[in-house]
């Protein structure tokens, strides 16, 4: 047992800390995951290998939930070892590598718990999951992290029939629209990841685009961007996003189009699949499950359509998701067994004073055992926020004002595509009062917004540099203060 007391852990225990546990979606190194948290713990593994049995118990007797599977049949060994099947590339090895992130999931959770950290803990208020990690969520939010054998095992079926209707979309090509998208492109990927630009700047590279079925569908960030549609049409905005500079693109592997409403058909028929396997996601929920396609929180009743599109049709806002959780002291814990989704939160959270921590890191899982001394005080963003000079001169000041002797152009050492959210709330509140402009469309990126013979009034004082800013220097651009005709 690592939770003693005066530990974070201890505090989250106790409800002292709130804190909500999240799971990734597909990941890769679920199997290494597994063998590594299976590693002298022949407790947890003892517990794997019953789910296991139990879910071939389940296969055996009713193949239709999954028949790739029930054919070849679930050997615990060959599944809590991995062997080198999961990416070898064939159907069967890709649902279950699929499934078998939820198993790691159910390890890790299970792992956790026997540690001292269940689910159930006093602290833990709620629990989600980006994309297909949803219904790992959803199963602890329904049965804890020491979840019975049966229902561990049901929702492991209930996985199989959702993945296997979903790569079921592409064998079909049933959809006139989905066969054309995917059919005979040279990409193979119908999903782009994008890094770097803000959100406004992505929506207006996709409106001049004019793309018909590209869609924004992950947010997993401020700046990290997960675009779905044509691969044809993906191959062209990465081009165009490319040539921005500072942005960084690459297909995602993927053989279906996630979070795009064209797989809402086939969201319906796993949900109704479910329904008639008597597989639903329903039942109150011990632990409040947020949804991160709107970031709504639900405490049971039948969730099996929105689940389901949530990890399929629907797109998913995990950064706003997660800053509506996390407020300052607030603990968000990665289950694991990897720590992708700690990296991801840590980004997106940056700056708000929340504590977050990947259980698959033994160095955080150490920080569980700690004092509680966290977080660090929180820096006080308004202090360099714009005042107004109090010599009396119609001028900003700002603490780098002070310090350099220059004009308050831009927020010292920041651009508006990487600044706080506190420091543009209190930007926004000078730019309300006349006393400044904050230009979140013009400053990240000037060459895509600024358009030859376009008039760009602006607010500030007369720095040159501004126009050099704006590029005006390689552009004909009239840039005119305001107040100055």
């Amino acid at each position: 047992m690592f939770i003693e007391g005066g530990s974070l852990g201890e505090a989250i225990k106790a409800g002292a800390r709130s804190t909500t546990l999240v799971y990734s979606g597909q990941d890769p190194e679920w199997a290494e995951g597994v063998r590594s948290t299976l590693l002298a713990r022949p407790e947890v593994r003892a517990w794997a290998t019953e789910v296991l049995l139990d879910l071939d118990r389940r296969l055996s007797a009713d193949p239709t939930i999954h028949p790739e599977l029930a054919a070849e049949g679930v050997d615990p060994a060959d599944w809590l070892e991995g062997g080198g099947r999961w990416s070898n590339g064939e159907r069967a090895a890709r649902h279950l590598c699929l499934m078998g992130s939820l198993l790691g999931h159910m390890v890790a959770g299970y792992a956790l718990a026997q540690d001292g950290l269940p689910s159930e803990s006093a602290g833990v208020t709620t629990v989600t999951g980006h994309s297909a990690g949803l219904l790992s969520a959803w199963a602890t939010a329904r049965y804890g992290t020491t979840p019975e054998t049966a229902d561990a095992s049901a929702a492991l079926a209930a996985f199989a029939v959702i993945v296997g209707e979903m790569e079921r979309q592409r064998d079909t090509m049933a959809d006139a629209a989905l066969g054309e998208l995917l059919g005979g492109a040279e990409e193979p990927s119908p999903m782009l990841f994008v890094a770097g630009p803000t959100e406004p700047t992505v929506r207006s590279v996709l409106e001049r685009h004019g793309a018909g079925t590209v869609q924004v569908s992950l947010q997993n960030c401020f700046d990290r961007w997960v675009l779905s549609g044509r691969p044809a049409e993906l191959a062209d905005l990465r081009e165009r996003f490319s040539d921005m500079g500072g942005v960084g693109t690459e297909f995602v592997s993927s053989s279906c189009v996630y979070h795009n409403p064209l797989m809402t058909p086939h969201v319906e028929a796993a949900a109704s699949r479910l329904t008639e396997k008597a597989l639903s996601l329903t039942g109150d929920l011990l632990t409040d499950l947020v949804d991160p396609r709107d970031g709504t929180r639900h405490t049971g009743g039948d969730l099996t359509e929105r689940v389901v599109a949530s990890m399929a049709s629907q797109p998913v806002r995990w950064a706003d998701t997660v800053s509506e959780l996390a407020d300052p002291g607030h603990v968000v814990v990665d289950v694991g067994p990897s720590t992708f989704l700690a990296v991801v939160c840590r980004r997106a959270l940056r700056g708000s004073g929340a504590i977050v921590l990947g259980a698959g890191d033994a160095a955080d899982r150490r920080k569980l055992a700690s004092a509680d001394h966290w977080p660090e005080p929180l820096v006080d963003y308004s202090q360099y926020a714009p005042t107004v000079a109090a010599d009396g001169a119609h001028r900003v000041r700002t603490r780098h004002t002070d310090r350099s002797g220059r004009s308050a152009i831009v927020l010292a050492g920041m651009t508006p595509s990487t600044v706080d959210a506190p420091i543009v709330a209190a930007a926004k509140d000078v730019e309300a009062s006349g006393f400044g402009e904050l230009v979140l469309n013009i400053m990240p990126r000037p060459d895509e917004v600024l358009i030859d013979g376009e008039r760009w009034p602006f607010s500030t004082t007369d720095d040159p540099s501004l126009l050099f800013h704006l590029g005006a220097g390689k552009r004909q651009i009239e840039l005119r203060r305001a107040g100055h005709e």
